[in-house]
């Protein structure tokens, strides 16, 4: 991770990572050995490209594509826990889940056109 970025930027790249991780562990330990698991191939190309789209700089179109990735792994991951039996829906993924919502939190403000130096005005 480029440690230039802001700091809110440094964040959610941080909770991405852990969300990647927390994802492929769920994957690897829990689903691939769960009879009849639905299809998981929206959340890993959903996964892949927000990790295509981690911002090496505070460019606004580099943040607002990495956002918009967040967010499509946020709803493919969401729509997979619908599909998940109750006994599946536990651990990892769930981590995944909250860690993908930290992830997109830092982003906001410059979502909003405010970047973070307007955020708490």
């Amino acid at each position: 991770m480029a440690t230039d970025l802001p700091e809110e930027l440094q964040e959610s790249v941080a909770a991405y990572d852990a969300a990647n991780l927390a994802w492929g562990r769920y994957y690897r330990y829990v689903l691939r050995r769960a009879p009849g698991a639905p299809n998981v191939e929206p959340v890993r190309a959903a996964f892949g490209e927000a990790a295509l789209c981690v911002p090496q700089s505070a460019a606004t179109e580099e943040i607002l594509a990495f956002f918009d990735a967040l967010a499509a792994a946020y709803q493919s991951l969401e729509l997979l826990l619908e599909q998940l039996p109750d006994d599946l829906r536990t651990g990892e993924v769930l981590v995944a889940t909250a860690a993908l919502r930290e992830a997109i939190a830092p982003l906001r403000p410059w979502i909003t056109g405010a970047g973070p130096d307007e955020q708490a005005h």
